[in-house]
């Protein structure tokens, strides 16, 4: 029996071969299957976890910030400035690039008047608005 055994190992060695290397491969797909699963289930894991904290953020911020910001007193008058709304005694300053002969025209005496020339600044401004 040991003989007839080992004579039909020898005779289907070839057999045995590729059928051992079919199931070599058949086995290393169903590895890399299940790898790519695993991989898959993890960033999925992560990215859920990810979104758990985006939501949970937006919603201390809307709890802690936002909701008392809009319940405050002063929430329009932001909301307006956030959408160009000009409230009243509010105006538009538009500045324009002036040239050299502007500048050599220019009345200097109030600056002397004047301490600082961010004050002088304003005291144009005023008198811009004024006029216009």
């Amino acid at each position: 029996m040991k003989n007839s055994l080992r004579e039909i190992a020898l005779k289907h060695y070839g057999a045995f071969m590729v059928t051992l290397v079919i199931l070599t491969f058949i086995v290393m797909t169903a590895a890399a299957r299940e790898y790519i699963n695993y991989t898959t289930i993890q960033s999925n894991i992560n990215y859920q976890l990810e979104q758990q904290d985006y939501r949970s953020e937006k919603i201390a911020f809307e709890q802690n910030f936002l909701i008392p910001y809009l319940q405050s007193s002063s929430a329009l008058f932001f909301y307006q400035h956030e959408n160009s709304v000009l409230g009243s005694n509010e105006y538009v300053i538009h500045f324009e690039k002036s040239d050299q002969t502007t500048r050599t025209t220019m009345d200097t005496s109030r600056v002397e008047k004047v301490q600082t020339a961010w004050q002088s600044f304003f005291y144009r401004v005023k008198e811009y608005i004024r006029e216009h």
